[in-house]
């Protein structure tokens, strides 16, 4: 949780847009992008090794909030990707765009699974937008 504190209080979610970290200095929003990729795999791990009455709270204390930012991140990173090679006229832009909405669909089912969760016992708490909001509402 310590790796997650610092990666979420890097930048607040609302003040993140694709122009935020560099596509080529020092690697920038590949490193970044990693960091949130090794943190979604270890809290996938442990999720998957805990017994099934202790996965709710998991998910909805670790799991989700770390997927959901590392998810967040590939999206905002993959649009800065995607309009670079489309600005440098590269094919690779096709297929960095349909991973922009494959990560989309991602960020919904994990919505979907949190509403679901415990028999809808949180339903709607995740309901919020969080992806292109520049205010809380």
């Amino acid at each position: 949780m310590n790796n997650y504190s610092i990666a979420a209080w890097r930048r607040k979610y609302e003040l993140v847009d694709p122009t935020i970290y560099s596509l080529i200095d020092y690697s920038e929003a590949d490193r970044i992008l990693a960091e949130w990729q090794q943190m979604a795999d270890v809290a996938r791990n442990i999720l998957d090794s805990l017994l099934t009455e202790t996965q709710p709270a998991f998910f909805e204390m670790v799991y989700h909030p770390v997927t959901a930012g590392w998810v967040f991140y590939d999206i905002m990173i993959s649009v800065a990707k995607n309009t670079l090679y489309a600005s440098q006229g590269r094919n690779s832009a096709n297929s960095m765009a349909q991973h922009v909405l494959k990560q989309y669909e991602r960020d919904h089912q994990l919505t979907v699974q949190y509403n679901t969760l415990l028999n809808g016992k949180w339903e709607h708490m995740m309901d919020q937008t969080h992806i292109g909001y520049a205010y809380w509402q």
